[in-house]
Protein backbone atom coordinates (compact mmCIF):
# COMPACT_ATOMS: atom_id res chain seq x y z
CA UNK A 1 0.00 0.00 0.00
CA UNK A 2 0.49 3.42 -0.52
CA UNK A 3 2.75 2.53 -3.67
CA UNK A 4 0.76 5.22 -5.94
CA UNK A 5 -0.15 7.32 -2.97
CA UNK A 6 3.33 8.12 -1.92
CA UNK A 7 4.28 10.73 -5.24
CA UNK A 8 0.87 12.72 -3.93
CA UNK A 9 1.35 12.20 -0.28
CA UNK A 10 2.62 15.45 1.09
CA UNK A 11 0.49 17.44 -2.31
CA UNK A 12 -2.52 16.08 -0.39
CA UNK A 13 -1.43 16.73 3.25
CA UNK A 14 0.43 20.20 2.77
CA UNK A 15 -1.94 21.27 5.47
CA UNK A 16 -0.84 19.16 7.95
CA UNK A 17 0.72 21.28 10.18
CA UNK A 18 4.00 18.63 11.23
CA UNK A 19 5.78 21.59 12.87
CA UNK A 20 3.50 22.32 15.21
CA UNK A 21 2.98 18.41 16.54
CA UNK A 22 6.52 18.01 17.25
CA UNK A 23 6.60 21.07 19.12
CA UNK A 24 3.53 19.52 20.92
CA UNK A 25 5.24 16.56 20.96
CA UNK A 26 8.53 18.30 22.78
CA UNK A 27 6.36 20.35 25.20
CA UNK A 28 4.66 17.18 26.36
CA UNK A 29 7.73 14.64 26.44
CA UNK A 30 10.41 17.89 27.39
CA UNK A 31 13.20 14.51 28.48
CA UNK A 32 12.96 12.39 25.88
CA UNK A 33 15.64 12.06 23.63
CA UNK A 34 14.94 8.90 21.67
CA UNK A 35 12.09 8.61 19.26
CA UNK A 36 10.53 5.30 17.74
CA UNK A 37 8.44 6.20 15.09
CA UNK A 38 5.72 3.90 13.69
CA UNK A 39 4.76 4.70 9.80
CA UNK A 40 6.96 7.54 9.02
CA UNK A 41 5.87 8.06 5.76
CA UNK A 42 7.54 10.72 3.73
CA UNK A 43 9.32 11.93 6.70
CA UNK A 44 7.43 15.21 7.56
CA UNK A 45 7.12 14.62 11.01
CA UNK A 46 10.63 12.79 11.53
CA UNK A 47 12.04 16.09 9.86
CA UNK A 48 9.92 18.47 12.73
CA UNK A 49 11.07 16.60 15.51
CA UNK A 50 14.69 16.54 14.20
CA UNK A 51 14.73 19.77 13.91
CA UNK A 52 14.05 19.60 18.05
CA UNK A 53 17.02 17.96 19.19
CA UNK A 54 14.95 14.37 18.69
CA UNK A 55 17.48 11.10 17.55
CA UNK A 56 14.45 9.27 15.85
CA UNK A 57 14.63 5.64 14.41
CA UNK A 58 11.52 4.71 11.96
CA UNK A 59 10.50 2.50 10.33
CA UNK A 60 8.15 2.30 7.45
CA UNK A 61 7.03 -0.40 5.01
CA UNK A 62 6.32 1.38 1.71
CA UNK A 63 9.40 1.48 -0.30
CA UNK A 64 7.53 3.76 -2.43
CA UNK A 65 6.86 6.22 0.69
CA UNK A 66 11.05 6.23 1.56
CA UNK A 67 12.08 7.18 -1.87
CA UNK A 68 10.51 10.89 -0.74
CA UNK A 69 11.76 10.43 2.43
CA UNK A 70 12.81 13.97 3.92
CA UNK A 71 14.02 13.10 7.33
CA UNK A 72 18.09 12.92 7.98
CA UNK A 73 18.12 9.93 10.46
CA UNK A 74 20.30 6.71 8.84
CA UNK A 75 17.53 5.12 11.09
CA UNK A 76 14.98 4.33 8.71
CA UNK A 77 13.58 0.12 8.97
CA UNK A 78 11.76 -0.69 5.50
CA UNK A 79 9.75 -3.13 7.54
CA UNK A 80 5.95 -4.02 8.66
CA UNK A 81 5.65 -3.53 12.37
CA UNK A 82 3.80 -7.24 12.25
CA UNK A 83 7.04 -8.81 11.39
CA UNK A 84 7.85 -11.15 14.28
CA UNK A 85 11.50 -9.18 13.93
CA UNK A 86 9.58 -5.66 15.74
CA UNK A 87 8.54 -8.12 17.63
CA UNK A 88 11.56 -9.87 18.83
CA UNK A 89 13.36 -6.61 18.92
CA UNK A 90 14.94 -5.69 22.77
CA UNK A 91 15.43 -2.21 21.84
CA UNK A 92 14.17 1.08 23.81
CA UNK A 93 13.21 4.07 23.56
CA UNK A 94 12.08 7.50 25.79
CA UNK A 95 8.85 7.66 23.40
CA UNK A 96 7.12 5.94 20.51
CA UNK A 97 4.59 7.50 18.05
CA UNK A 98 1.98 5.63 16.15
CA UNK A 99 0.22 7.98 14.45
CA UNK A 100 -1.85 8.41 11.57
CA UNK A 101 -4.23 5.57 11.76
CA UNK A 102 -1.14 3.73 11.29
CA UNK A 103 -1.72 0.73 13.22
CA UNK A 104 -5.47 0.06 11.50
CA UNK A 105 -3.21 -1.42 8.62
CA UNK A 106 -1.69 -4.57 11.45
CA UNK A 107 -4.57 -7.38 11.25
CA UNK A 108 -6.41 -8.63 13.91
CA UNK A 109 -4.40 -11.42 14.64
CA UNK A 110 -1.19 -9.79 15.13
CA UNK A 111 -2.58 -6.39 16.93
CA UNK A 112 -2.27 -7.21 20.28
CA UNK A 113 0.76 -8.43 20.16
CA UNK A 114 1.91 -5.03 17.93
CA UNK A 115 0.38 -3.08 20.77
CA UNK A 116 1.76 -4.97 23.56
CA UNK A 117 5.35 -4.65 22.10
CA UNK A 118 4.40 -0.77 21.40
CA UNK A 119 3.77 -0.74 25.48
CA UNK A 120 7.08 -2.60 26.57
CA UNK A 121 9.52 -0.57 24.27
CA UNK A 122 8.67 2.78 26.54
CA UNK A 123 7.04 4.09 28.95
CA UNK A 124 5.76 7.63 27.05
CA UNK A 125 4.28 6.86 23.95
CA UNK A 126 1.37 8.45 21.78
CA UNK A 127 -0.70 6.13 19.51
CA UNK A 128 -4.05 7.01 17.30
CA UNK A 129 -6.15 4.62 15.51
CA UNK A 130 -8.81 5.25 13.37
CA UNK A 131 -12.17 6.22 15.38
CA UNK A 132 -15.07 3.93 15.25
CA UNK A 133 -17.79 5.86 13.14
CA UNK A 134 -19.06 5.95 9.74
CA UNK A 135 -16.65 5.81 6.92
CA UNK A 136 -17.70 8.82 3.85
CA UNK A 137 -18.80 6.97 0.87
CA UNK A 138 -17.14 9.77 -1.26
CA UNK A 139 -14.59 12.53 -0.76
CA UNK A 140 -13.25 14.62 -3.37
CA UNK A 141 -9.62 16.71 -2.70
CA UNK A 142 -7.61 18.82 -5.15
CA UNK A 143 -4.07 19.50 -4.60
CA UNK A 144 -2.51 21.42 -7.45
CA UNK A 145 -3.22 19.60 -10.44
CA UNK A 146 -3.92 16.62 -8.79
CA UNK A 147 -7.56 15.36 -8.44
CA UNK A 148 -8.32 12.90 -5.29
CA UNK A 149 -11.36 10.96 -5.16
CA UNK A 150 -11.54 8.32 -2.53
CA UNK A 151 -14.71 5.69 -1.98
CA UNK A 152 -14.52 4.34 0.92
CA UNK A 153 -16.80 1.46 2.65
CA UNK A 154 -16.85 -0.62 5.78
CA UNK A 155 -17.67 -4.19 6.57
CA UNK A 156 -18.20 -5.19 10.10
CA UNK A 157 -14.58 -4.73 11.34
CA UNK A 158 -12.57 -3.66 8.03
CA UNK A 159 -12.64 -0.42 6.26
CA UNK A 160 -11.82 -0.44 2.02
CA UNK A 161 -10.73 2.49 0.69
CA UNK A 162 -10.32 3.02 -2.93
CA UNK A 163 -8.06 5.76 -4.24
CA UNK A 164 -8.06 7.20 -7.62
CA UNK A 165 -6.03 10.09 -8.69
CA UNK A 166 -6.03 12.13 -12.02
CA UNK A 167 -4.44 15.35 -13.68
CA UNK A 168 -1.76 16.29 -15.97
CA UNK A 169 -2.16 13.59 -18.01
CA UNK A 170 -2.36 10.29 -15.58
CA UNK A 171 -4.58 8.45 -14.15
CA UNK A 172 -3.57 6.07 -11.19
CA UNK A 173 -5.28 4.09 -8.32
CA UNK A 174 -4.33 2.63 -4.64
CA UNK A 175 -6.71 0.14 -2.82
CA UNK A 176 -6.27 0.33 1.63
CA UNK A 177 -7.65 -2.20 3.82
CA UNK A 178 -7.51 -1.12 7.56
CA UNK A 179 -9.08 -2.62 10.56
CA UNK A 180 -11.22 -1.58 12.85
CA UNK A 181 -9.79 -2.01 16.19
CA UNK A 182 -11.94 -0.38 18.95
Amino acid sequence: MFNTEAKFYDQFHQDKNYRKEARMLRKAFPKAKTVFEIGCGTGNLTKELEKLGFKVTCVEPSEEMLKYFKGKTKKVLHRKINDPWFLLWEKKFDLVLALYDVLNYIPENDFVSVFCKIFSMSKNRVIEVWPNKPVKFFTYKKAGDIHRIRLGIQLKERVFLWYIYFGLHEICSETHMLYMHI
